[in-house]
């Protein structure tokens, strides 16, 4: 049994490894100097060293950062051009490239720039800073514009334990597909599509609705195939610094043709721009698990439809082409009284996030661990005996996953995942069950995903 230490060590050092190369993009006395917003210096600093890095798309975006924040505008659009020259799709160089125009009043050239980013942004194009740029450009009809997106990604990939659910659409499978962990290996290949429509409502708010569907299927393995929908309306309001979204969400899930489970959502979040560079959010998340009766089928009638209740809290901080990201969450979730069942816990888990982007290369590097505690409790006394053994009840699961986007054309991007994630167990939750629910899973996987 791997303890907790050993999985953390693991993925401490998978996320180590990544991240030593991800942060030398960009001269250490600039990037320090920026991060403590000294722009003055920071400017110093990036004319010292223009003569032997200005060309390379990462320095000329803390160039331009550093020039356009301490006041030297010139040398910040002649630093932004040379970025977006090189990646057309660097939606962040182009919105502070309109913003050096417009601070040297060349409307015409910010305009340009402008009708650039709207048809290469495939998110809202209604943040506050973007929308004061119409303003002062004389842009009116962007309030009332709907916006969206869609997105196909077509991908293959291995699963050393897909007997366990990784991820909500998965199926988060108690017992696994056929009544334990076991182990069973197999290679999958996967489509999926995601769409996206928004429009101003009323008084700054702004309506939208979301859809997206996954279908996976495992070669030389039977009745495994994943097939899930989601479908998502809600609103969303941006007010200076801060801003708000309110969501329900309705997700069916099937596991070999079959009927999984049915999930309910309801999400609110809240977040604040702290500075240009920190941003801190909140989030409540409450969801109903309609379990099927083939759920009951499968692992002998022990699963509930069950609640669940989740705050979260979280912190990141963009620099130049790096971000970091800590969030963590804690809650709870009881089963239906009227199953009659005893599934229920308690959660609390954490992650850090670190993304490096290379204006050079056209391309994302992540490194992500989490890890979660679940405290399991009997909610119906007739099973108190049988469930528990005296000792506390818990699951330890950790993980790490590293992942890289690059793109290869015009909104197309080759992508690759790297998953490992490690269960540590001390329940004993069936009787015929001959081992805890220990369980490690490895998750590779390639593909193309197109944005249109």
């Amino acid at each position: 049994m791997k303890t907790t230490v050993s999985r953390w060590m693991l993925c401490l050092s998978l996320t180590g490894a990544l991240s030593s190369p991800l942060l030398a993009a960009v001269p250490a006395d600039l990037q320090q100097a920026l991060d403590a917003t000294d722009y003055t210096r920071a400017f110093q600093l990036a004319e010292s060293h223009n003569a032997a890095m200005g060309g390379d798309p990462d320095f000329d975006y803390a160039y331009g950062l550093a020039a356009l924040r301490s006041g030297n505008t010139e040398n910040a659009v002649f630093a932004f051009e040379r970025v977006v020259v090189n990646n057309p799709y660097n939606r962040d160089a182009r919105i502070l490239l309109i913003e050096a125009y417009l601070a040297l009043e060349n409307s015409e050239a910010a305009k340009h720039e402008f009708a650039q980013l709207r048809r290469i942004s495939s998110t809202d194009m209604r943040s506050d800073k973007i929308m004061s740029f119409a303003d002062q450009m004389g842009i009116e009809a962007l309030e009332a514009e709907a916006n969206t997106h869609s997105m196909v990604v077509f991908s293959v990939g291995h699963d050393t334990n897909l007997n366990v659910g990784m991820d909500e659409d998965e199926g988060e499978i108690y017992g696994g597909y056929y009544g334990d962990k076991s182990e069973i290996e197999g290679n999958f290949a996967e489509v999926s599509a995601k769409f996206g429509y928004s429009k101003p409502i009323s008084s700054g708010y702004v309506g939208f609705l979301k859809a997206a569907g996954k279908f996976r299927v495992y070669d030389d393995v039977e009745d495994t195939n994943v097939t899930s929908l989601a479908f998502t309306a809600g609103v969303a309001k941006s007010d200076g610094d801060r801003s708000y979204n309110y969501s329900a969400s309705i997700k069916p899930l099937w596991t070999g043709g079959n009927h999984y489970r049915t999930l309910y959502q309801l999400d609110a979040g809240f977040s604040k721009n702290i500075n240009e560079a920190v941003d801190f959010r909140l989030g409540a998340q409450w969801s109903y698990f309609d379990e099927n009766d083939m759920v009951d089928d499968i692992i002998d009638g022990n699963l509930a439809d069950r609640q669940r209740l989740l705050i979260s809290a979280g912190i990141s901080r963009k620099s130049v082409s790096v971000s970091h990201q800590v969030m963590a969450y804690a809650g709870t979730e009881w089963a239906d009284d009227s199953e009659g069942k005893y599934n229920a816990r308690d959660l609390y888990g954490i992650s850090y996030r670190l993304t490096h982007i290379s204006a050079a290369s056209n391309s994302k590097t992540f490194a992500q661990i989490f890890y979660q505690r679940e405290n399991h409790k009997a909610i119906d006394p007739e099973y108190a005996g049988f469930y528990f053994t005296g000792e506390k009840q818990k699951d330890d699961l950790a993980g790490v996953t590293l992942g890289h986007d690059r793109t290869v054309a015009a909104d197309t991007i080759l992508f690759a995942r790297y998953s490992y994630q490690n269960n540590d167990s001390n329940i004993y939750e069936w009787d015929y069950k001959a081992s805890p629910e220990d369980y490690e899973r490895h998750l590779f996987q390639i593909g193309l995903r197109r944005q249109f």
